[in-house]
């Protein structure tokens, strides 16, 4: 599904061919209600390019197969640290649970042409990924803090500049991964990404 647009045409020639993994997303779905949580499935719909563009760069062969799925409508943080909560036994299971999603999604200062908005981006990017990291990767911190601080992620210092007010959603995927990690320390991988256009990027995993 190319369920983007304004892109070179090459964009619009890829094609990811990965098999679906039934039994999972019915595993799936059994976690979630057992949570309370609302959920159904859909067995037509394609791969989104939040899907095949990241699983295409991690396993270009697709011979992993997926299970995809929907955000919530509202972007709460705290209803998509309960959906990877409730999916934490599929990742003690050996469940890879990936946050397809990206720690800065401005379009203001991602295509910004002048350079004091270019800087503006760039500092707001940096001070928003410093406190993400210091939140996400500090040993020392327990987790029922890290997650209070994650949950109140709109109070961090230059977080609406990062994601304007409803605009977060490609935030929302760091929820439900660090949900299933169970407010456990993650770390920062892909550090020589750090930069795209003109802003600031992070990742990250949850290992524990």
């Amino acid at each position: 599904i190319y369920d983007y647009s304004g892109f070179p045409r090459e964009s619009y020639e890829l094609e990811y061919f990965a098999p679906g993994e039934p039994t999972v997303a019915e595993e799936v779905l059994h976690h979630l209600q057992c949570a309370g949580i609302k959920a159904r499935s859909d067995p037509v719909r394609g791969w989104d390019h939040g899907v095949f563009i990241p699983m295409l760069c991690m396993f270009p062969e697709a011979e992993v197969p997926i299970v995809q799925m929907s955000l919530v409508a509202g972007q709460d943080a705290k209803t998509h640290w309960d959906i990877g909560a409730a999916l934490k036994p599929l990742r003690e299971k050996g469940v890879l649970i990936v946050g397809s999603g990206l720690s800065f999604h401005n379009f203001e200062y991602f295509f910004a042409f002048d350079n004091q908005t270019q800087q503006e981006g760039l500092h707001h990017s940096s001070v928003w990924k410093k406190w993400l990291t210091d939140v996400i990767c500090d040993p020392e911190l327990n987790p029922q803090d890290r997650k209070q601080k994650l949950l109140n992620w709109t109070s961090a210092p230059s977080s609406h500049n990062c994601h304007p007010r409803g605009e977060a959603e490609h935030l929302m995927p760091l929820f439900v991964v660090a949900g299933a990690a169970q407010g456990a320390a993650g770390q920062e991988v892909g550090k020589e990404y750090g930069k795209m256009l003109n802003v600031a990027v992070s990742q990250y995993e949850f290992l524990n």
